[in-house]
């Protein structure tokens, strides 16, 4: 797919390796360790996220660490995706918190599903400006949830670079 560039700011990518080495935590975290719905929301690292088609993309600057991908070529939304493996109760409700930007007013998918078929899930669709802004969403699991769901990031429907940090997932 050629619908997403991970070009000049790969060099900023604070863990993993460029290849599909499965099971090597080169970044030196303890992917065990964590004991929350999600791990790893502030994007020290690449341990934890799952990307649909690249390397998890990690820039720094300064001090702070966030996931950012450069959409060239609009096409699904779930083309250009990050999302975490999380348990999910059916019928809960939890609260998605999370700070974005984009370089242009685009929009986005978050939400929570499946990771399996029939990849069931419940988006909210977050407006994009050029500013970092932070998010709030109450998504109820209605209808699914089981030990291989996730809360997930869809990014595909329009161009853009989007850059992601600091989230978390409650239940509430």
């Amino acid at each position: 797919m050629d619908n997403a560039y991970i070009g000049p700011a790969r060099s900023s990518n604070t863990g993993g390796s460029n290849d599909d080495s499965s099971g090597d935590d080169s970044s030196g975290g303890d992917t065990a360790a964590c004991t929350t719905p999600i791990c790893n929301g502030t994007f020290d690292s690449v341990d934890h996220w799952l990307n649909s088609i690249f390397d998890v993309n990690i820039v720094t600057e300064g001090a702070n660490s966030f996931y950012q991908v450069d959409v060239t070529a609009a096409g699904n939304p779930w083309d250009v995706n990050i999302s975490q493996v999380m348990t999910i109760t059916p019928g809960a409700t939890y609260t998605v918190s999370f700070q974005a930007k984009s370089d242009r007013a685009r929009t986005m998918l978050v939400g929570l599903g499946l990771n399996h078929d029939p990849w069931t899930n419940t988006t909210e669709t977050v407006s994009l400006t050029t500013d970092w802004q932070t998010f709030t969403y109450d998504i109820v699991a209605d209808g699914f949830g089981d030990d291989n769901s996730r809360v997930l990031f869809d990014m595909g429907a329009e161009i853009g670079v989007v850059s992601i940090d600091d989230v978390t997932v409650v239940m509430k």
